[in-house]
């Protein structure tokens, strides 16, 4: 089942994205990486997701902001890679708008987590940092960067790891900077 078809099970219709500005590109191809602007969920019957967890949304609320980051990465992975290559994630930096006291940050960010891997299976597996931040831009509830592999579909026993650690620096996200290291694969 492809990731569209996964996504129409779930309910999901996926739409055309656009750039929120003309300096910012939604996503970007570097060698094999595919680098994506933050992801955050669309508004609900028109109305936009405008405030934190533990004020006005429930962690439950917050889940489900998570979650429809989560269809929005994905839809923009498909978008910008094509969909004639395998995705798999490896890095997210996600964040939601909260409380200063609420300690439950990975309980929301699951759902973002739990909708790359009912969607895309075993490639959705990925390392997460969750944050909870006093706001996020246009005060929405969540916002995840993502950063994917993009391997060409080949059958597993021509998939091979090269072995080298490739280090990478994520952009900066919410005033830290990331500092990660990542596996490349390639099929030969």
């Amino acid at each position: 089942m492809t990731p569209e078809e996964k996504l129409k099970e779930m309910g999901f219709e996926l739409k055309e994205q656009k750039p929120f500005h003309p300096a910012v590109a939604m996503g970007k191809i570097t060698g094999n990486l595919l680098y994506l602007s933050g992801s955050t969920p669309p508004p609900v019957d028109g109305v936009p997701w405008d405030n934190r967890v533990d004020d006005v949304y429930t962690v439950e609320q917050g889940y489900e902001a998570a979650r429809a980051s989560g269809v929005h990465a994905v839809a923009g992975g498909l978008e910008r890679a094509g969909r004639s290559v395998a995705h798999q994630a490896d890095r997210e930096s996600a964040g939601h708008g909260q409380l200063p006291r609420f300690r439950d940050t990975p309980a929301v960010m699951h759902g973002f987590s739990e909708t790359l891997y009912a969607v895309l299976g075993e490639t959705g597996v990925h390392t997460r940092s969750p944050v909870g931040v006093q706001a996020l831009p246009s005060n929405v509830q969540s916002e995840v960067e993502d950063v994917r592999d993009r391997v060409r579909k080949a059958k597993p026993e021509m998939r091979s790891l090269q072995g080298s650690l490739i280090p990478s620096i994520s952009l900066e996200l919410f005033g830290g900077v990331h500092v990660h290291r990542r596996r490349r694969y390639s099929c030969e």
